[in-house]
Parts: C-alpha cells; structure tokens; sequence
C-alpha cells in the first residue's frame, strides 16, 4: 500500500548490472474501497458455496446454482470481494434474459477460467452470452491462457475470449478485463460498453459484429 506522502522510485543500483531493464507496467491508482451488497434481490455466490480465496478448487457449480436461482426468482447475481475460479466457461442462455452479474469493484472481486484453450476449444469464453439484457458489472475478468495462439488438435487455434457471444443489449460496465484474444467478442446488437479497461489482451480489445 501507498499512503500519502510516499515515495515510489524506479532506480538502478550499482549491484544491476544487466545493460536494460524494462518495466512493463507501474498501477499507481487510488483504490476505492470493496462496494457493500447492493439493496434489495441478490443471490450470492458465496452463500451458494463459491469460496473467494484464490484456491485451484473450481468455483463454476456454485456460480452456476446462483445464476440459476437468480434467473428463476428474477434476482441478480452478487460476487463479494475475492478471488473464485472456475475450469469451464458460464452459459447465460434465454432463461438468464435480463440477468445482473455484479462484483464488489474491478479491483476487488475476480473471476478467472482456470482452463486455458489449448486443452479444450470448450473453454474459448469466460461467460458466454445468448440472453438478451444481460449486465455484467463491477468485476475483473482473466483467464491462463498467455499466449495469442494455440495448438488443438494438431490445427492452430485461436485464443479466447473473456466475454463473447450475441445476446442483444448487452451491458459491461466498470470491468478489467485481462488476457485474451480479443477480452470481448460481441456480434449481437444494442450493446453498451462503458468505464471499461483492457490490458494484456493479444489482439483486439473490443471486436464488434453485426452492427453491435
């Protein structure tokens, strides 16, 4: 942590003596603190056995109970601070229309897909979206996969997405999406895509089709 008055210094003793030294990235942010609960009709990941500690467990049936109670009770979706995993991607599907998917802030609730794409094309996406007016908000997204292409199957592949498919009106807002070919593939339409930061991605940040 960097309080007030600190002193952040990039230097090079005499004991360094390689002839260059490369930062890649220096984040010097001014952090809010983690958001509470929203009021009123959530359902939690946690409570439905999803643990934020940055474990290898996967954390996807948890996450998929809460999508699917949410989806029947017409609640959203909460994921408190921490760190959850999942090995495969989550489906919103026409059942999920409408559905909400908040973190406690992009610097303080992560979801990553802990199964890179050249195991299985299975784990191409991180959500897949086909519901219409689906919001996914107040998270940072990753996955494994550090490297743009793959081999699968004896036949080169493209990496994956963070967030793709063709739900219409799609909202992602206020998320870090990290790594990936391109972190969102969207070709449905209506789609809004605000507050948003990309790092690391391995070709294009934000690819729109079919007049998205």
């Amino acid at each position: 942590t960097i309080r007030k008055g600190d002193t952040v210094e990039l230097r090079k003793d005499g004991g360094d003596l390689a002839p260059a030294y490369f930062v890649d990235l220096v984040d010097l942010e001014q952090a809010p603190p983690p958001a509470p609960r929203p009021a009123g009709a959530w359902v939690s990941v946690a409570a439905e056995g999803a643990t934020p500690d940055r474990d290898a467990d996967d954390d996807g049936p948890a996450i998929r109970s809460a999508l699917a109670k949410a989806a029947a009770g017409g609640k959203k979706v909460w994921f408190p601070a921490g760190s959850f995993a999942i090995k495969l991607p989550l489906s919103l599907t026409a059942e999920h229309a409408g559905l909400e998917l908040r973190g406690a802030g992009l610097w303080h609730t992560l979801l990553t897909i802990k199964t890179p794409v050249s195991e299985t094309l299975a784990a191409r996406g991180l959500i897949l979206v086909d519901a219409a007016d689906v919001t996914i908000r107040d998270l940072k997204l990753d996955r494994i996969d550090n490297q743009r292409r793959c081999w699968v199957d004896g036949k080169m592949r493209t990496a994956a997405q963070l967030i793709m498919k063709s739900g219409n009106r799609l909202r992602v807002e206020n998320t870090w999406l990290v790594h990936g070919d391109s972190p969102i593939w969207y070709s449905g339409q209506g789609g809004v895509f605000i507050n948003n930061r990309v790092r690391s991605p391995y070709a294009d940040g934000l690819h729109l089709q079919n007049e998205a």
